[in-house]
């Protein structure tokens, strides 16, 4: 299964090179809690509040949880997120996808029109994959935190199912013409086309591209007097526009004032104002 950076083995490097002082990035490890890392993704807490809040507003009620991936800290912190941010009762399934689940997925089937789903993207395509196995015809929706949804999109055209998922990004959307497009999108957009001929909808290219945007920054708001502490010091101060929106780190390095887009899929909605995170 495809992992991200949040994994107990960059914990502990990013362990081991906060205690040496060094600076550290990432585009994408929002369960990354660690001291020192700035992160581009907003944390798990953040993207819970924004799927609660849409929730909410459109009155769908989450009687269920499922965690895919017992020993993953990124899919540990984001369950924990989700729970904390519900305010209602949240029926709880620790699973493996990758070594499957029918029984928990016959159980949704059964219970369930809308459930929370805490896992990598690979386990969100098995997820799929088995309810269109098991219930292709029942209305259910999955509501999820993800970059992309490419795996599981494939899977969702065999059934009834609508998945609601926060992103960091939304490259179709802002491609088309949403109003709510980061000042920074069209001129990435623009200096991706002319180097590349395929459609921009890769969101981790727009995510990486900002890390090193603001690593590059700092540097060079720092040449003179270039030490680790010194560039730290930079990335915390300053607030630069990206191909996702505003860089600016808060104390505990994450993002503030970074959109997050609540889409639907797949049936994609009207634009709307993106959460914004504080």
């Amino acid at each position: 299964m495809r992992t991200g950076p949040s994994t107990v083995d960059t914990q502990q490097a990013a362990r081991w090179l906060a205690a040496r002082g060094i600076p550290l990035i990432s585009a994408t490890a929002n369960a990354l809690r660690e001291d020192g890392v700035m992160r581009i993704t907003p944390d798990n807490d953040q993207f819970a509040e924004a799927l609660a809040d849409e929730l909410v507003s459109r009155s769908l009620v989450p009687t269920r949880l499922i965690s895919d991936g017992p020993s993953d800290p990124y899919v540990g912190a984001l369950s924990d997120s989700l729970a904390r941010r519900w305010p209602g009762h949240l029926e709880r399934n620790v699973v493996d996808s990758t070594l499957g689940f029918q029984r928990a997925v016959q159980q949704l089937c059964q219970d369930d029109s809308v459930v929370f789903y805490s896992g990598r993207s690979a386990g969100l395509r098995n997820v799929v994959n088995s309810i269109a196995i098991v219930c292709p015809n029942q209305p259910i929706t999955v509501v999820t935190e993800t970059i992309g949804i490419d795996e599981a999109a494939r899977e969702v055209h065999r059934t009834k199912l609508t998945l609601v998922y926060a992103s960091p990004v939304d490259p179709a959307g802002w491609a088309s013409g949403s109003v709510y497009a980061p000042p920074g999108f069209a001129r990435f957009e623009a200096s991706y086309s002319a180097q590349f001929a395929d459609r921009l909808d890769d969101g981790y290219a727009l995510l990486h591209h900002d890390a090193a945007l603001a690593a590059f920054t700092a540097v060079n708001y720092t040449v003179a007097i270039a030490t680790p502490a010194v560039v730290r010091e930079a990335l915390q101060r300053f607030e630069i526009q990206g191909a996702t929106g505003a860089i600016s780190f808060g104390q505990a390095g994450s993002p503030v004032g970074k959109p997050i887009a609540v889409l639907d899929f797949p049936r994609r909605p009207s634009d709307r104002a993106p959460y914004v995170t504080r």
